[in-house]
């Protein structure tokens, strides 16, 4: 109840007095078109990075700002999305979006950032500690009941924790789950506060080279799930869909260029945005994004109803209330202008 009360409170900043979408300060780059994205400096957000360092963005008429966004996401960047104050965000998928978009917020999801591809590397999963591993007790997930996990209490590893509990016929009661910011992890399992843990990277890759190991990627009990997007607020959206479709034409590129792997010039772009190291960024999974920017609109839906029967949502979305696909399908079809569909109205 209180996460849907704060969600009605974000929407109804979104009409609150102040910046309107579309309204920008004149660009120094002339005519080019002034585009802020609210995105963090990780290494996930690399084909980003790619597009703005390779000038993919500048060479389609647009002046991005990759701007960091605040710290309480769910607070602050839905209602400046919603607002226009930003025009895009680089992000993870959470519940207090998807139910911003139910009560109003005109937002959509444009291309993917990152999916849980079977058979690509480990880029989530469930660790366990070294101390178990080292007495023999554990051997498979089911070890799980009765110990103790600790990790993101993120929409989407809620969602990975029940699924990974329901395939193992346990109940959330045979665990006892602890919330631990990504880096206490290392030192949760090393004083044995926890005895499993939920990691992403490149806190993943830590955990292993001190000896912790993978029990279950996400990968094998949640696959394809879309845990990342790029969404655009009523500036693209709405009153610049040719701004949006350039935009998304030069991410793609950046994608594409990224999919080519960990190259000398990926890597140093991403240690220049990051500030890792070479030797680190070579070592880490790099998450899975699709060339073509689609994204898996089963697995969203497939989340929706789960955050309804735990009572996060009120209701389940159609996909259209929350992906715009227009974008990305022009770019398949080499189209070059404005992106139009049923799917994007507000």
């Amino acid at each position: 109840m209180r996460a849907r009360l704060a969600v009605a409170l974000l929407v109804a900043l979104s009409a609150a007095p102040g910046c309107q979408p579309g309204e920008r300060a004149p660009s120094r780059e002339g005519r080019a078109k002034p585009i802020t994205v609210a995105v963090s400096p990780y290494f996930s957000n690399a084909p980003l990075f790619i597009a703005q360092e390779e000038g993919f963005f500048s060479e389609e008429g647009l002046a991005v700002t990759l701007q960091p966004p605040p710290v309480n996401t769910t607070s602050e960047v839905v209602p400046a999305l919603a607002q226009g104050r930003i025009d895009a965000i680089a992000g993870g998928l959470t519940i207090g979006m998807l139910n911003a978009i139910s009560l109003g917020a005109p937002i959509r999801f444009v291309a993917d950032k990152g999916h849980y591809a079977a058979g690509a590397c480990t880029s989530a999963a469930m660790v366990a500690g070294r101390r178990l591993l080292g007495r023999g007790e554990v051997s498979s997930p089911a070890d799980l009941k009765g110990r103790r996990l600790g990790g993101s209490n993120s929409s989407v590893s809620q969602y990975f924790v029940d699924a990974l509990l329901d395939s193992l016929n346990l109940r959330p009661e045979d665990v006892t789950r602890s919330a631990l910011p990504p880096a206490a992890t290392l030192d949760a399992l090393e004083n044995g506060a926890v005895d499993f843990v939920l990691a992403l990277e490149p806190w993943l890759t830590h955990l292993r080279q001190a000896g912790h190991a993978v029990i279950v990627p996400y990968e094998r009990v949640i696959p394809d799930f879309q845990f990342a997007i790029i969404a655009f607020g009523p500036t693209l959206l709405e009153r610049d869909r040719d701004a949006g479709s350039r935009f998304v034409r030069a991410y793609l590129r950046g994608v594409r260029q990224y999919n080519q792997g960990k190259t000398a010039r990926n890597v140093e772009i991403l240690a220049r945005a990051t500030k890792m190291d070479r030797a680190t960024l070579e070592s880490l999974c790099w998450p899975s994004i699709r060339d073509d920017g689609a994204i898996a609109v089963e697995s969203v839906l497939h989340l929706e109803e789960w955050a309804r029967r735990k009572g996060l949502m009120d209701r389940a979305l159609a996909e259209s209330a929350f992906w715009d696909g227009s974008f990305v399908a022009a770019m398949a079809a080499g189209g070059s202008g404005a992106a139009h569909a049923a799917g994007s109205d507000p």
